[in-house]
């Protein structure tokens, strides 16, 4: 096994840690706002309310994560091509990369 390996293997255990604790922490984080508020008693609540307070936490945290997988994708696919066409175009012309081309003062501020 290569040194690679075990480390993509370490980022996929991570991650795989993460989707499974982040719905705890925010479910921890939930109950002691409500407790500290007064709407919730511990003592009143069950093990089937807490589950059903994990789950739907997981829910979310899996669909805001699949939400900003699918506009990574968006993105790379019909806006990076554009961005590249520009600064190769502004590479092959002699322009700068960074699209100042008429600017004056680059690192300074404008004010006097």
């Amino acid at each position: 096994m290569s040194p690679v390996d075990s480390r993509d293997r370490i980022v996929v255990l991570v991650i795989a840690l993460l989707v499974v604790l982040a719905p705890a922490l925010l479910l921890a984080l939930t109950v002691g706002f409500l407790v500290l508020s007064g709407d919730l008693v511990l003592g009143r609540i069950t093990l089937l309310e807490f589950l059903e307070l994990y789950i739907i936490d997981l829910v979310l945290i899996a669909g805001v994560g699949y939400a900003v997988y699918r506009l990574t994708l968006w993105l790379v696919k019909n806006r990076l091509p554009e961005s590249l066409d520009v600064l190769e175009e502004n590479a092959a012309g002699g322009g700068s990369d960074d699209g100042l081309e008429g600017s004056t003062n680059r690192g300074g501020n404008d004010r006097q």
